[in-house]
């Protein structure tokens, strides 16, 4: 496989390697970069026989005793033993030590006893720069959607929206990090389950549990808390999301936790849960060869934490509480959609302020270190207001059609969606000469300019009941929308 990188090409030789290993299990060219630099340099011996270690600190089930790990997300390191007297490193610090290896016999419970033959007993410990403190991207954010959706020839709005998933936002003031997506579709039930069962196949699986047991090092349990992890499925009686999603907490004690869930009400009732729409075919491959190829990338992400400042966040909510505003009043909404819980929920936790979550996790992507209003008002304008409209359209035609007696499994396409409101609104403003628009003020009202196409999508709702045609090229809607 090749990939290219843009304007700064990448030195890493090792990026394009692909791999199916377990998380934890990972061999040497399928680590990040970052933990490559701190595996070159985890072991040193002076001249006298001493031990040195630099790596990150992880507590056992053993009182005084410490695993020093190569990475977090590895079960690479050494055992050490802390001195009676001596101050423990804090979990999750990244350290240099000195010690001389010895061996070691330590009861676990009163069943249980181990005996090591070479733990390092700490003389000395210091705090080091973290290699995590100046982490860059491999790839770029694009090059990993394209790995990621591969198999989806998806629209590029609702392709950044599902990439946000997996490369998660960073945690926003006393918020979890992470972002929540609902997926929904016209083309057929199966469709949003297969998309979901893909987002869960193609990550690691340590990536999509919510708990998983301790690591094991020489047969000593390391308890290993993972940052991060994506909730996939159905979720629509689960506890969990409704904790994740409308109090931005998690249980299970993530700092970052990404929900995919399959969009019906019940979901949309919740905050920050943007709609991705489907339309795409998927040819049925998951390309699980790129699970550590996607992970160390994921891994390397999770470190990226852009700043915001208050000002720009401010600036930011009075733009998109505006443009909620306008759609409002564009699709002829009351004031009761703008309620907590309703699709224009404003709510700072609400669904459309997710365009700043979604700010983060592209400017994250990107490897920058600040978020500026600009890049909110982009994932708006590019991202969060085309899914919000089409599930509008979506919304509208789905519940209000069922209310009129239609037979939902005849509803159109997408674009048909955007005639018919043409032809409606037309009808109901009389700007027509005899009251029933003709093909060309439709074609003005919609912006479709193709009239081969527009005449399709006529002939669509007319076979479907939803349009009358009196007199030709003369349509009249049969109803109110």
């Amino acid at each position: 496989m090749h990939i290219s990188h843009g304007q700064h090409p990448c030195t890493d030789r090792l990026i394009d390697v692909t791999g199916d290993s377990p998380l934890f299990e990972r061999t040497f060219p399928e680590l990040a970069c970052w933990e490559r630099e701190v595996f070159k340099d985890f072991n040193a011996r002076k001249p006298d026989g001493t031990m040195c270690v630099r790596g990150f600190v992880q507590y056992t089930e053993l009182s005084n005793v410490i695993a020093v790990l190569v990475s977090p997300f590895l079960s690479a390191g050494r055992l050490a033993l802390i001195p009676e007297g001596m101050e423990p490193p804090p979990e999750g610090s990244f350290i240099y030590c000195e010690g001389k290896l010895t061996s070691l016999t330590g009861r676990i419970s009163r069943e249980l006893s181990v005996a090591f033959d070479s733990v390092l007993r700490l003389e000395s410990w210091r705090f080091e720069k973290s290699p995590l403190s100046n982490v860059k991207p491999e790839i770029d954010r694009k090059e990993l959607g394209n790995l990621v959706f591969q198999e989806w020839s998806l629209r590029e709005d609702f392709r950044e929206l599902l990439l946000s998933l997996v490369v998660s936002s960073p945690p926003h003031r006393s918020f979890v990090g992470g972002f929540t997506a609902g997926i929904e579709t016209e083309v057929g039930k199966m469709l949003p389950k297969y998309m979901v069962r893909y987002l869960r196949e193609i990550l690691p699986e340590e990536f999509t549990m919510r708990d998983f047991p301790p690591i094991k090092l020489e047969g000593v349990d390391v308890y290993v808390k993972r940052p991060w992890r994506l909730e996939c499925g159905s979720l629509r009686r689960d506890k969990v999301l409704l904790e994740i999603c409308a109090k931005r907490k998690d249980p299970f004690d993530h700092r970052e936790v990404s929900v995919s869930s399959l969009a019906d009400p019940s979901v949309m009732g919740y905050p920050d849960a943007p709609i991705a729409l489907v339309d795409a075919e998927f040819s049925g491959k998951f390309p699980r060869e790129y699970r550590s190829l996607i992970a160390k990338n994921v891994l390397t992400y999770l470190y990226i934490c852009p700043e915001f400042s208050a000002h720009d966040e401010e600036e930011s909510i009075r733009y998109i509480e505006k443009r909620l505003n306008d759609i409002r009043e564009s699709f002829e909404l009351d004031w009761r959609h703008c309620a907590r819980h309703r699709v224009l929920d404003a709510n700072f936790d609400g669904k459309p302020l997710s365009a700043i979550r979604i700010a983060l996790s592209i400017c994250r992507g990107l490897g920058k270190r600040k978020i500026t209003y600009e890049d909110v008002k982009k994932s708006w304008d590019y991202v969060l207001e085309p899914a919000l409209k089409e599930y509008i359209e979506m919304f509208l035609h789905r519940y209000i059609w069922k209310k009129e007696g239609f037979d939902t499994t005849r509803l159109p396409s997408r674009y048909n969606v955007k005639v018919l409101r043409a032809v409606v609104k037309l009808y109901k403003n009389c700007s027509c000469s005899d009251g029933c628009p003709t093909i060309d003020e439709i074609a003005e009202a919609s912006g479709i300019r193709d009239l081969t196409k527009l005449k399709l999508y006529l002939e669509e709702l007319r076979n479907g009941g939803f349009i009358l045609e009196p007199k030709t090229g003369h349509f009249k809607p049969l109803l109110e929308i």
